[in-house]
């Protein structure tokens, strides 16, 4: 059984986003941090942690990713791959770097036989608090640079592409990504929801 894993983007003038994934009881916690080599060394900070909930909840804020698999795609890089199961719904997680940009794309599913009270991806951040930069994006400001975190329309199953929503609570730190809401009238479905964390240095 894997207790964890870890893959990186691309490296933009030394800095790079490194995504771990730790078990945590049944399942794996995600964890983004920015990663800088300078001639002074390496230094790793925390940007953003994913927020799990109680583990027998049948809507977990997070996906519940129970199975781990690390892949290797090129010699310098790698996507991870990742299923769960809570309640009746299953659920399926991708996260892939986007080449030459310190910047990985999460691709989010879950196959439901009924409509979800909830679907998401609900995170911890660091920094200032968020702003919003266009529709479909937020950007924060930490450790000298900017992270932004753009949602993505998904196009699955008559979704029209429609996008994600994108919200936070200062008061809890929390950045919530939520799905489209399920309005199919056929079960079992599957929702997704697709977005884009990113790192970019102050000019």
């Amino acid at each position: 059984m894997h207790s964890g894993g870890q893959l990186h983007s691309d490296s933009l003038g030394g800095d790079r986003i490194v995504v771990s994934f730790q078990r945590v009881g049944d399942r794996f916690s995600q964890t983004i941090q920015l990663q800088r080599t300078s001639a002074q060394g390496e230094s790793l900070t925390t940007l953003l942690e994913s927020i799990e909930g109680d583990p027998a909840a049948p809507w977990p804020p997070s996906p519940p990713l129970q199975q781990l698999l690390v892949e290797p795609r090129q010699p310098q890089s790698a996507v991870g791959l990742l299923v769960g199961m809570a309640g009746r719904g299953h659920w399926s997680l991708s996260v892939e770097p986007l080449a030459g940009r310190a910047a990985c794309r999460w691709d989010c599913a879950c196959r439901t036989p009924v409509v979800p009270d909830y679907l998401g991806s609900v995170w911890r951040w660091t920094g200032d608090n968020p702003r919003q930069v266009a529709p479909d994006t937020l950007a924060m400001n930490v450790a000298g640079g900017e992270l932004l975190v753009r949602v993505e329309p998904s196009g699955d199953e008559g979704d029209s592409r429609v996008s994600p929503t994108l919200s936070f609570d200062a008061n809890q730190r929390t950045l919530t990504i939520a799905a489209p809401p399920v309005t199919a009238t056929r079960f079992p479905v599957t929702a997704r929801w697709r977005f884009d964390v990113e790192w970019r240095a102050a000019r």
